[in-house]
């Protein structure tokens, strides 16, 4: 498509790069930094004070969205590996350059639609590359474990890319249910779209995307009921959806089920741990046993350090040491943080650090359920359980975090609030 096309489709050449960033996102992070970079630089030629306090003024949670990542360099302070410290910082650069950006984007009538549609085409392309590297080397090899989990996620995590294809699939569902104009011409092609990630998502084999999933199709099923929006369940949009997404799901747990992992994990949370392993490469923890291990350990230290932490920069030291008091080889090699945002953050930089990081959750929210804001109100919810057994800011996972929350938040500020109803 010709720039110039591209351009008239908002009149905004911002929207050009911004749209670029959403279509990388899902396919290509170096893509993504170099992008937001060039982004950051034309905003800093442009800046206009003005226009920065406005932009405050109009999107205050942009601000504490900020002030989450502020809290990590004020975290310096009472840390002694400062090497690690502004390592970490540089890790979570995003929860600052995404606010600040989003704080001078203007947006122009039918910006974020453009972006939206950036962000989806990617998550399809994405998609569409693993089903063809899965089933190329499915048929070369012989090994239908190319189908799933971590073969078939050719680009990123199976767990960052299935968070990708919940918003993804957020946002089509929102062109599918709630249009902003009449036109249903498009229909068949969205739920084509749709029924491709929902394969894709069940073919990923996440267990933490399974359930992400279910609790946002269980909290809008309540929503509709609560608002008695009863059409959805006679909509033959939704009964097509449900049925191959339960086909889906079930086929892909049938063939390559990673549940047993949290029923062994369950069985060994009031067993004694087991602390005298002779070598790294002993079999004594699955994906799900290593997330009770990493809370067992990130306890120990939060029982001395519940109110500060131990500072930006010393996490891992303070982990090591609990580490090599239990004698735990494989910990020492494998455990870099304690898999959670929660608890990173609790030991990090304290209850202050763990309170503006659920506040930055929690209040837009609030304030997405006031404005009726689904879509928004669907990914915090995503992020919320994530944030259990992942860093939702660090790496892949916390550009997409950052860049989707901040997007999300200034859409909604620039939408007027209209109630919706399913078409």
């Amino acid at each position: 498509m010709p720039m110039k096309n591209i351009l008239n489709k908002t009149a905004n050449a911002a929207d050009v790069i911004i749209f670029a960033i959403a279509f990388c996102i899902p396919l290509w992070p170096l893509g993504t930094i170099i992008l937001t970079m060039l982004w950051l630089a034309l905003s800093l030629i442009s800046f206009s004070k003005k226009s920065f306090i406005e932009g405050v003024k109009a999107k205050p949670f942009l601000i504490l969205f900020a002030c989450y990542f502020l809290m990590h360099i004020i975290g310096l302070v009472w840390t002694s590996n400062v090497s690690h410290g502004w390592k970490e910082i540089k890790d979570d650069l995003n929860l600052l350059i995404f606010p600040i950006l989003f704080i001078l984007y203007q947006p122009r009538s039918g910006s974020f639609n453009f972006i939206k549609k950036g962000f989806i085409a990617g998550a399809v392309l994405g998609s569409l590359i693993c089903f063809v590297q899965g089933i190329y080397f499915t048929l070369s090899t012989g090994d239908t474990g190319h189908m799933f989990y971590a073969l078939f996620s050719a680009l990123l995590h199976p767990t960052y890319f299935g968070m990708i294809l919940i918003v993804s699939c957020l946002f089509l569902l929102g062109d599918l249910f709630f249009p902003e104009g009449e036109d249903k011409k498009n229909n068949s092609i969205v739920i084509i779209l749709l029924l491709l990630q929902i394969a894709a998502m069940s073919l990923l084999s996440s267990r933490i995307v399974y359930l992400v999933a279910f609790a946002l199709l269980i909290y809008y099923l309540l929503a509709a009921v609560f608002s008695k929006n009863f059409q959805i369940f006679k909509n033959r949009n939704f009964l097509i959806l449900s049925v191959f997404s339960i086909a889906f799901f079930y086929t892909s747990i049938s063939l390559n089920n990673r549940f047993g992992q949290v029923s062994q994990a369950i069985r060994t949370i009031s067993e004694k741990p087991q602390e005298t392993m002779l070598s790294s490469d002993s079999l004594v923890y699955n994906s799900s046993t290593i997330r009770i291990a990493q809370f067992r350990y990130s306890m120990e230290i939060l029982k001395d350090k519940w109110l500060l932490g131990v500072g930006t920069g010393d996490s891992r030291d303070e982990l090591s040491k609990v580490y090599t008091r239990h004698n735990d080889v494989y910990a020492l090699e494998h455990f870099m943080n304690p898999h959670s945002s929660y608890l990173h953050t609790w030991i990090m930089i304290g209850l202050p650090g763990l309170f503006l990081l659920l506040a930055s959750i929690l209040l837009p929210f609030v304030w997405s359920v006031k404005h009726k804001f689904f879509i928004y109100q669907g990914f915090l919810v995503l992020i919320f359980v994530n944030g259990f057994t992942d860093i939702i800011s660090h790496a892949t996972l916390g550009s997409f975090y950052a860049f989707i929350n901040c997007m999300l938040y200034s859409w909604c500020v620039s939408t007027t609030n209209k109630p919706q109803t399913i078409k």
